[in-house]
């Protein structure tokens, strides 16, 4: 394992420094109000990051249940993309536009107003699992990324701390839950 870390390290700083000069600006986003440590806010921390671990395990198994349960009703594969991208035009309809894509609009929204919507993050769960599902490949990273930030912003004012903060702790025990990866994810 620690063969593999320093030329995964190596690689990811070169491609840092290739795609700044390129011209991609990395996301960043700001946590406002991060409490003063201790005991109680660990606490809440912990909790919130378990409910996001235990909802990050669920989505797991829905993606893998979902391709699954595509593949049994629908034997062809293109049909079965067809079929998905019909439901999520529906859903769209329904819904809107914040559910598709990787979501950085709803993210940013989080950390620069706030604000967050309770359902966005089980709505998002129900647009990701359709999608790759039926055969549409790619995005479970990003769409983690969003899923856990709204979830953890959505569970933080029970618990009495910003949005942002549980944005944020959110972000980071999803994408570990999804991932198996925390070290890496809390270095990113």
């Amino acid at each position: 394992m620690i063969s593999a870390a320093i030329p995964a390290l190596i690689s990811s700083i070169i491609a840092n420094i290739i795609s700044v000069f390129l011209g991609a600006k990395p996301e960043r986003f700001e946590v406002g109000a991060i409490p003063d440590f201790g005991f109680a806010v660990s606490a809440k921390t912990l909790l919130i990051s378990a409910i996001v671990a235990a909802v990050a395990l669920i989505f797991c198994y829905l993606l893998h249940g979902g391709e699954k349960l595509f593949g049994k009703f629908i034997k062809n594969p293109f049909v079965r993309i067809v079929a998905g991208g019909g439901i999520v035009i529906i859903l769209t309809l329904i819904f809107g536009t914040d559910y598709n894509g990787g979501g950085f609009a709803v993210i940013e929204r989080i950390f620069e107003e706030g604000t967050v919507r309770p359902e966005a993050f089980l709505l998002k769960i129900i647009f990701t699992v359709i999608t790759v599902s039926s055969g549409f490949r790619g995005g479970e990273i990003v769409p983690s990324l969003f899923i856990g930030s709204t979830l953890g912003g959505a569970l933080s004012p029970v618990f009495g701390l910003s949005t942002e903060f549980g944005a944020a702790i959110g972000m980071t025990a999803f994408l570990s839950g999804v991932t198996n990866c925390p070290l890496a994810v809390s270095v990113i």
